[in-house]
């Protein structure tokens, strides 16, 4: 999968899928995240394309907790997450997700995690406790 067209004309997406391409991995997913690396007279801009993506489907893909930790970064909006049939996806990646002072951690609502090796009692307990606290229930 050749990334080198990603380019700056990208427009802010608000959803991005690209569930089960073949070959996207945790490189790929940087260089789709990561801020542009061109310098080019008037870029002043140094954020991620992708910062506004709020809902992310990801199922099948052989990422890593790398890319998470890139999503944290680069990805503040984030709501909807799909990790589905992720086969890498592990409970230490959602204590990535979910850790203290992640952007994740507050914005993050739906995350599909069927197929995974995720103990899914841990992270249902887990959202269960955030609308808790959101809605005051402490």
């Amino acid at each position: 999968m050749a990334m080198s067209g990603r380019g700056n004309s990208c427009p802010l997406l608000r959803t991005l899928d690209v569930q089960w391409v073949e070959g996207l991995k945790d490189a790929q997913m940087r260089d789709l995240l990561s801020p542009p690396t061109d310098n080019r007279p008037g870029q002043l801009d140094n954020r991620s394309k992708l910062r506004n993506v709020e809902d992310l489907r990801l199922a099948g893909l052989d990422i890593t907790d790398t890319s998470l930790c890139l999503i944290i970064r680069y990805m503040p909006l984030l709501s909807k997450l799909d990790l589905s049939y992720c086969n890498h996806v592990t409970d230490q990646s959602v204590n990535i997700l979910t850790a203290a002072g992640t952007t994740t951690r507050d914005s993050l609502t739906d995350i599909n995690l069927s197929g995974t090796r995720i103990c899914e009692l841990k992270c249902y307990l887990y959202m269960q406790n955030k609308w808790c606290q959101i809605a005051g229930y402490n």
